[in-house]
């Protein structure tokens, strides 16, 4: 098992990686705004622009040449956004038309997170976006592995602090971010739950 950045650069594998992150993405987080945007959205759109922004970074986590697990993060989710349009603006506009017309409440409810985590993010900070592990590659701490790995690399980045929204009822996700010296910052109520805003210095060994 190893662990590897993926992207910005261009690579010959770059389809069956954004395969593998959407086919991750949908079973880590399948009640998702973005998962119900389907998978075409996550392969061809989301993950594409992921990779490319430079807003954000991606971990894999890798079993031989198979992607197993990844974690993204960003410091920055207006250019990420930004950068998401830009990446395939055509695409994007088809999507954000579809998003409005065919899922106006999914409209509504993006919008409303995102009000949410802007001013959640303090200064010199990055949230984690999506973690997840293959179903069969799970209970053996290679989240912990994954987040240990993000902290490097967004402390190498200039990065102090690093921020995860979890659902309150997640235990098993609130323990293994406990187990990385994260501490609770605050409850916001989104789509009918509790979520738990919980940060960690990235310099903290």
């Amino acid at each position: 098992m190893n662990i590897s950045l993926l992207g910005p650069e261009e690579r010959p594998d770059k389809l069956k990686i954004c395969e593998s992150l959407a086919q991750l993405h949908q079973e880590g987080a399948p009640q998702d705004l973005i998962s119900h945007m389907g998978n075409d959205f996550l392969k061809n759109f989301f993950y594409p622009g992921v990779l490319a922004s430079r807003s954000a970074v991606t971990l894999g986590l890798w079993d031989g040449k198979t992607l197993v697990g990844f974690v993204s993060a960003t410091w920055n989710w207006m250019a990420l956004l930004l950068d998401l349009a830009t990446h395939q603006p055509i695409r994007a506009l088809v999507y954000a038309l579809t998003c409005l017309l065919m899922r106006p409440k999914n409209a509504v409810d993006l919008a409303q997170g995102l009000r949410l985590t802007l001013p959640k993010t303090p200064d010199l900070s990055a949230e984690i976006l999506m973690i997840s592990i293959s179903p069969p590659f799970r209970g053996k701490r290679h989240g912990q592995e994954l987040l240990q790995a993000i902290h490097q690399e967004l402390s190498r980045r200039g990065h102090f602090f690093c921020v995860a929204r979890v659902r309150e009822e997640n235990q098993e996700a609130i323990l293994m971010y406990q187990n990385e010296k994260y501490l609770p910052s605050g409850r916001i109520e989104y789509r009918g739950r509790s979520w738990i805003w919980m940060i960690r210095n990235c310099h903290e060994k």
